[in-house]
């Protein structure tokens, strides 16, 4: 015999492969059957736990505006109350987004 090759590499990129395969279609079955109604429900209820924060936010937000402008408070009071204004608002919109993609593919 002239030469062998070697097949040990091979073999193990091939189970490798066979392995990912069969993970890539257990995640398109999820996909296909869409997020369960509990799931679906724990996410409504972060979107609404999110959706009342905006509000606290808010609240405090438009609380603090007239303070700084008068210097009882500090500009960096009022900047601190604009970003957790600004991050409610975004947790509101990611919330919202999360629930729709749980919906897209229902049972």
């Amino acid at each position: 015999m002239l030469f062998q090759l070697d097949t040990d590499q091979q073999v193990g990129q091939l189970a490798e492969a066979v392995a990912r395969t069969s993970q890539a279609a257990a995640q398109a079955k999820d996909i296909d059957s869409g997020a369960r109604p509990a799931e679906i429900n724990a996410l409504l209820a972060q979107q609404q736990q999110a959706e009342a924060r905006l509000v606290l936010a808010e609240s405090e937000r438009d609380r603090v505006a007239p303070l700084v402008a008068k210097g009882v408070l500090s500009n960096n009071r009022g900047d601190q109350a604009v970003a957790e204004f600004e991050a409610s608002l975004a947790a509101v919109d990611a919330a919202k987004e999360a629930v729709n993609v749980a919906m897209l593919a229902g049972p």
